[in-house]
């Protein structure tokens, strides 16, 4: 089971996180922040262990014949980053994931459809979930929609959330700040015994 509040990192694969991997990375800016979240939520998925609790991981797997839009307008669609198999599509180094940690694998940006993400959630003792991930403006976006339409209260970890530029960040951010109940440091976060600072 489940404890409440449920941490859920959203799509932490080296593919969207490593610069080398992810050629949308846009700035440097952009990849001192991704690197500064990518330690943050260690930090914080450390504590919530260290309070023995097993997180949920969501991850992208796309398809080999998807293409995704590409963020240079002269460019044509580039192919998918994330296919099964390959190096991108791997957790970062920092999660250490566990062999009893639960991962649900999404084809898209909602982590609901045509995932058992629900009825994992509804195994916990309650129905807060912490949110934490990348791409701010995407994925974490369509995770926050998805967790408030089934019920669940959402606090969005925002000093560990990153997109692949500020102005995209900020864009995620601040649909963010309208749709989830709140958007906290992971810092302000002392709800789990050893999560909070």
């Amino acid at each position: 089971m489940l404890a409440d509040p449920i941490l859920l990192l959203v799509d932490f694969q080296r593919g969207f996180c490593d610069p080398a991997l992810n050629p949308v990375l846009e700035s440097d800016l952009a990849i001192e922040r991704m690197h500064e979240v990518r330690a943050r939520t260690s930090t914080i998925l450390n504590r919530y262990r260290e309070a023995d609790h097993a997180p949920v991981f969501v991850r992208t797997h796309h398809s080999p014949g998807r293409t995704r839009r590409s963020t240079d307008p002269s460019s044509s669609d580039a192919p998918p980053l994330c296919l099964p198999g390959t190096e991108a599509a791997e957790f970062i180094d920092e999660l250490d994931i566990q062999d009893d940690d639960f991962v649900v694998t999404k084809l898209g940006y909602d982590p609901f459809h045509e995932t058992d993400l629900d009825a994992l959630l509804s195994t916990a003792d309650g129905s807060h979930v912490l949110v934490c991930g990348v791409v701010t403006n995407i994925c974490v976006t369509a995770t926050a929609f998805g967790l408030k339409s089934r019920g669940y209260e959402v606090t969005v970890l925002e000093d560990c959330i990153a997109a692949s530029s500020t102005e995209s960040h900020e864009h995620g951010l601040h649909t963010l700040e309208a749709v989830a109940d709140a958007v906290h440091s992971s810092s302000e976060v002392g709800l789990i015994s050893g999560c909070g600072e």
